[in-house]
């Protein structure tokens, strides 16, 4: 097994058989990412990583303070 550091959080991230251009997810911080060097290993952020879309509008506590 093979670890790296997460450019992000700094945590460590486990790869099994890595190869260029892999993608994995840091446990640390959720990052996804992409090995961009195997000698010595180095990962980078995903340039094509998928927005989070919402179906529903986050909820507005603000009215619950004013009660």
């Amino acid at each position: 097994m093979i670890y790296a550091t997460c450019p992000n959080c700094h945590s460590d991230v486990r790869l099994i058989n890595p190869t260029a251009e892999k993608r994995c997810i840091c446990p640390g911080c959720s990052e996804l990412l992409r090995v961009v060097r195997l000698n010595p290993i180095e990962l980078d952020f995903e340039e094509n990583s998928p927005e989070i879309e919402l179906d529903q509008p986050e909820p507005n506590f603000e009215d619950d303070w004013n009660q």
